[in-house]
């Protein structure tokens, strides 16, 4: 069981953070137990447990018939091509997973949305003979469109910022890392890596300068600073 300093309520959760207010919340002995209890939310069973089931079935299948048949009738010397129907059932799974029956909300799916098909494009580039055109293009430009679009989401729906925080310092992040690659030689072009750093910084400033005083509350607990 846990407690929220600030809301003065006990809540039957796993989470570290208040649902209410967002606080961290501290751990209490159950024998201890005063105020009335925050029950714990439990997610009805249903019909999306089964077309996700259903999903992870077909996604498997798939990647079976798909990687028999490559290698019944691959020739000497041809490239495998079964990963790439892999990395396309993984993807499917993530996006039906975590986008479309996730409660998450709009950072978080964007996000994900980022990470997947990122390594879905890396894996492209890498069976194909590798030539560096998704971490040299692809994967920066797909970091300053998330971040972007983010951004967007903030200004455009009313939602708390601190929500949000997370997914979109987590967006900016990943935004440098093309540019440190580049300096440590492993990315060969500048301007895509270099372009995605600026717009992260870009947005980071925009974090501090113009946050609430709330976001920025948040900020300093997600990031312990």
């Amino acid at each position: 069981m846990k407690r929220c300093p600030s809301c003065k309520i006990n809540i039957n959760t796993d989470r570290k953070t208040c649902p209410l207010c967002y606080d961290i919340l501290e751990d209490v002995d159950d024998k201890q137990l005063e105020k009335p209890i925050y029950p714990l939310y439990v997610r009805k069973k249903g019909k999306e447990n089964l077309f996700l089931k259903s999903v992870i079935f077909v996604c498997i299948i798939t990647t079976l018939l798909t990687l028999i048949i490559n290698l019944v009738t691959r020739k000497s010397g041809e490239r495998l091509w079964f990963p790439y129907v892999a990395a396309s059932m993984l993807y499917v799974f993530i996006l039906i997973r975590n986008c479309i029956l996730s409660k998450h909300n709009t950072a978080f799916k964007i996000l994900v949305q980022m990470l997947s098909i990122s390594i879905l494009v890396y894996i492209i580039d890498y069976f194909s003979g590798y030539t560096g055109w998704s971490i040299n293009y692809v994967i920066p430009i797909l970091s300053v469109a998330s971040s972007f679009t983010i951004v967007i989401v903030l200004l455009a729906k009313k939602v708390k910022y601190s929500e949000y925080i997370f997914c979109l310092i987590s967006s900016v992040i990943i935004g440098i890392i093309p540019f440190l690659l580049w300096i440590f030689k492993i990315v060969p072009v500048l301007w895509p890596s270099l372009f995605a750093a600026c717009f992260s910084l870009m947005v980071f400033l925009g974090i501090i300068i113009f946050a609430d005083k709330a976001t920025k509350e948040e900020f300093k607990k997600r990031f312990h600073i």
